[in-house]
């Protein structure tokens, strides 16, 4: 188990079953709390935006492909299945000792996030 204990609201372990949030433009988050940082990279208080453009894997996802998550060029299906879903952020990352950095900002269940 990872020190950072991340609980996330939008899986239901139990069922297998996942929440998905998609914006009105069109890209598909894994929760709010990611949803919400993309929508904030045109504010003032890029904080949010910042845990998720300043996280190393995100930051080469999203400069490797910027539309990786944009239904206009990719499916639902292939969304979801991507690896980052399917492993970072999920339950392998959130376990690993470098989990997401806003899973880790927003989730976790112990002292040790900051």
């Amino acid at each position: 188990m990872s020190k950072y204990n991340i609980s996330c609201f939008s899986m239901d372990l139990i069922n297998k079953c996942r929440e998905w949030e998609i914006t009105p433009e069109g890209r598909v988050w894994p929760c709010c709390n990611f949803s919400n940082a993309w929508d904030k990279r045109h504010m003032e208080d890029k904080e949010e935006f910042l845990a998720l453009s300043e996280d190393p894997i995100m930051k080469k996802l999203m400069n490797e492909d910027p539309n990786w998550n944009h239904l206009e060029h990719y499916t639902l299906e292939e969304i979801v299945n991507h690896k980052i879903y399917q492993t970072y952020i999920f339950k392998e990352g959130w376990e690993s000792d470098n989990p997401p950095l806003l899973c880790k900002n927003n989730c976790s269940n112990c002292s040790a996030n900051s």
